[in-house]
């Protein structure tokens, strides 16, 4: 068989459930990934503080902050093949719900309106807040992405094909 293809999960803005679901899969899906992934970066799953060339990049969460944009564009430039794993990659997700509304009025809901809200005067947040984009949009607004696993999470069946088919391309 061919080396191992690097894999690096680059996680946006999200809820960790994609990731959650990775590691729920257990040990015999963790065995068929190392015959075919040497998993490089991970930042729930492991301690690399980064990442250089890797040939697939899982990348689960939607773009919801300016970080969010340039850590997509780093991962597009450092990959080969780009995934959006999961509804919030590859459609916006439930984060894409923020767009029916202002960031002023999601603000005030959040921080003001909400009923545990304690202290409806008190300062909304501003300091080390990273920068909104204007709308959520799905990986492929930004960059080429090359395939998507559908799914909140995707279902284990889902990612094991991929994991297959990936297998499949390393030994052909």
């Amino acid at each position: 068989m061919a080396d191992k293809m690097k894999l690096a999960i680059v996680d946006l803005s999200y809820c960790c459930g994609c990731d959650i679901a990775l590691a729920d899969l257990g040990e015999s899906l963790f065995s068929l990934l190392q015959e075919v992934f040497d998993l490089v970066y991970a930042p729930l799953l492991m301690s690399a503080k980064d990442y250089d060339q890797v040939d697939v990049a899982l990348v689960t969460g939607a773009v919801r902050t300016e970080e969010d944009v340039a850590e997509l564009k780093k991962a597009r430039e450092r990959c080969k093949y780009l995934v959006a794993m999961g509804s919030c990659a590859a459609f916006g997700g439930l984060p894409g719900l923020a767009n029916l509304c202002t960031h002023e009025e999601m603000m005030q809901a959040a921080y003001r309106t909400a009923p545990t809200v304690k202290d409806a005067q008190a300062k909304l947040p501003a300091d080390d807040i990273p920068a909104l984009v204007d709308t959520i949009k799905p990986l492929d607004a930004y960059v080429q992405v090359d395939l998507a696993l559908p799914g909140c999470p995707p279902p284990p069946p889902v990612f094991v094909d991929f994991v297959k088919q990936v297998l499949a391309l390393v030994q052909g």
